[in-house]
Parts: C-alpha cells; structure tokens; sequence
C-alpha cells in the first residue's frame, strides 16, 4: 500500500550530492551504462572535448547551469544520477537517468530532484524527453497530464530528424511555389501572433512552459547568464504568412545552446509548429520557407545540421523537399510548477509500487535484485535510459 512520506527541503536529505562528480568521470559513467548508444556515439564522438568544457563551464556558474544529482554507494557498487540543464529561465531539463546496481538509488535522485524544485522560488516548469516506446517511459513520464491534470501537464511526441546545414540543394527546394510565403523574425515585445498561434497549436501549457507567452522569448535575460560562463543560450522565432494575409500559417522555433548539453543535441533543436490541417504541398512550401531563413542560426553550430523537430505526419515532407533523415521519435513531457508537489507524489507511488510491502526501508542491492521481477533491468538502467 502506497505511504506517502514528507517532501524533503534539500538534497542531502535524500542521500544525494549535487555536482559531486567530476564531468569527464560522469561520461566514463555513462558509456560505461550503455547510455551512449551507437546512433548517439556516432554524431557526438567527434565533439566530446567541446561538450566536456561546456558542461565544466555551466557547473562553474555561481548558479549552476547544468546539475548532475548522484547517488553511489560504493561498498555495494551502487550508482545513480539524473543531469538537469536550465532550458529557459524559469525552466528546467531534466535527462540522463542511469542507474546501476540498486533501484533506491534511482529513487532517490528522481524525487531529490523534484523535491527540491518544490522548495525553490521562480521555477516556473520543469521537462523531460523521452522515446515513448520505452515502457518505464510512459509509466513514468508518459502520465504527466494524469498525474498533475491537463492545466499544469502536457505530453508532446513528434519526430526527431536531422537536417544538413551546408547541404545548399534545400535552401532552393520549391522556390518558385515558395513566392506564396512570407517569413518574418519576431523580435522580443512583438509576439502577439507568435504567443496566439503556439498557444493554439502547441498548447498553452507548452507555451507557458517554453517562455513564448513572456516579453523575454528570445531568451536574452538567460543568455545573459550563460555569457557569464562563456557559453551561449537564447532561441529566435521565425513567423510564415501567406501572401497579402495577417494571419500566421506556422512558426519554427531556433533554438541555440551549448553543443553537447543533451547528447541528441535537443539543446539546439529547431522546432516546427505546423497546424495539422494543413495540407501537404502547401506545408512543404512553408516548412522549406521556415528554414529557408532558421538555417541563418546554425552556420556556426559545430554538429553542422539542424537538429529538426517535427509533427510525425510531416516527416515524408522533410525527407522529400528538405532531404532530413529521421533519427528517432521523441515524447516532451511538461509539469508546471502547480503541479510540481503532484508530480513528486506520483514518482514516489511509482517506486513504492516496485518496493517489496514490509521492506521499504534498508533494502541492499542483493534483495531488489532477487525480489524486483516488477521491474527488469532494462527499465531502471540506462541501456534504455527513460530519458534523452
């Protein structure tokens, strides 16, 4: 039976240390999981170096900018830890579970983690993306709306592709049909459409979430803090029109923060928001618009591609005029801070359930290894990490 437990005020209550670990050690940690898959090897291997100083620079911040919360005990060779990266500047990214050894190690980083979200002011959300074909995944995270309700929860799965930068054969795709579209940069204290059309077509919890509804949605207050490190983070938001209309028919979303903070680069991802009604030859028109102009703030990324976030239903439209090449589906999960308590409980009843009844307290790794059959490895472990 489920026994709710007090929500703690700090990390250290729960057993855990924040930025304990030393950056190049926490990677060794995770190839070691398998966390690193080959399609993931293969993209960030060349930029390791790069991604190992960005992640230096941003634990060095006075406030840090990416968090690693760990739990280990090395006396029954038990390790845990969850990463966080502060997205926007009220938000939070949380990614990386790996796991090894004992599932109350999990435990404790995940509520640790939430806990202290709780306890701290101006958090305004928090995230995290996951491939929705994992099982723990949507038990987990696939039951945000559920668990917190649909004003302070969303889920948002579409595709994940990867779009050269330098290949110059897209920058023309559909030209002369492109003539019907028009693209405009919306600068900061001028987003009344842009904040109209993403509430209505990603919804208003995603909106909240993403900092489009503030005055702030390039990010510039953040950015800010991240140039105190020598690093860099803001987004830049691109509007199309139709010709000779007012009215916005879709929006792509640049976003730009340092190479290797989440190891599927979703840290620099260009997300487009494209009504689902929309019909097929005039969507590839102004997606290859859209990005006709975003491709402007990637010709200094070094991965040299656009990570491309896209609805599932225009995938073929991507490969077809733009030549982007699908790596994986992804699923965001969103919890505002309203629900940031509910969240807590709703992890906490999860592993409650996985906990044997009249052990939940002292149990070794030896006995969740005998007695958890609710649970296989692949779900607590990072070989199948529930998280980008």
């Amino acid at each position: 039976m489920y026994t709710r437990t007090p929500i703690l005020d700090s990390y250290e209550a729960y057993g855990v240390k924040l930025n304990a670990i030393d950056v190049v050690e926490l990677f060794g940690r995770y190839s070691d999981a398998g966390f690193l898959s080959m399609d993931k090897l293969e993209h960030l291997v060349p930029h390791i170096p790069k991604a190992l100083d960005n992640w230096k620079r941003a634990m060095s911040a006075d406030a840090p900018l990416v968090e690693v919360i760990s739990h280990e005990d090395a006396t029954k060779g038990s390790f845990a830890s969850i990463s966080r990266w502060q997205t926007t500047s009220a938000g939070g990214h949380s990614q990386h579970l790996i796991s090894y050894g004992n599932p109350l190690g999990t435990r404790a980083v995940m509520l640790a983690r939430q806990a202290v979200g709780i306890n701290e002011k101006g958090r305004v959300s928090e995230q995290a993306w996951f491939q929705p074909s994992n099982r723990f995944s949507n038990r987990v995270f696939g039951a945000v709306v559920n668990a917190v309700g649909p004003e302070l929860g969303c889920v948002r799965t579409n595709s994940f592709m990867v779009l050269p930068v330098h290949e110059t054969s897209w920058h023309s795709a559909s030209a002369p049909s492109r003539t019907s579209v028009r693209v405009e940069r919306v600068n900061n204290g001028r987003n009344d459409d842009l904040v109209e059309f993403v509430e209505r077509h990603a919804g208003p919890v995603w909106a909240r979430a993403e900092e489009i509804t503030e005055d702030d949605h390039e990010l510039d207050a953040l950015d800010q803090r991240y140039r105190k490190v020598g690093l860099r983070r803001y987004r830049r938001a691109y509007i199309a029109y139709r010709a000779g209309s007012s009215s916005p028919v879709a929006v792509a979303l640049a976003y730009r923060g340092p190479l290797g903070f989440n190891f599927s680069f979703i840290e620099n991802r260009c997300e487009l928001i494209v009504p689902s009604d929309l019909p097929p030859n005039e969507a590839a028109d102004v997606i290859a618009a859209l990005l006709g102009k975003a491709v402007a703030e990637y010709r200094d990324f070094e991965a040299g591609c656009i990570p491309l976030v896209i609805d599932d239903r225009l995938t073929e439209v991507a490969a077809a005029v733009l030549g982007a090449q699908i790596f994986r589906r992804y699923a965001q999960a969103i919890w505002l801070a309203g629900g940031f308590s509910a969240m807590y409980r709703h992890l906490e009843q999860f592993y409650d359930r996985l906990q044997p009844a009249g052990d939940r307290r002292g149990l070794d790794a030896a006995s969740w290894r005998q007695r958890s059959q609710l649970v296989r490895a692949r779900d607590v472990t990072s070989s199948t990490s529930p998280l980008a």
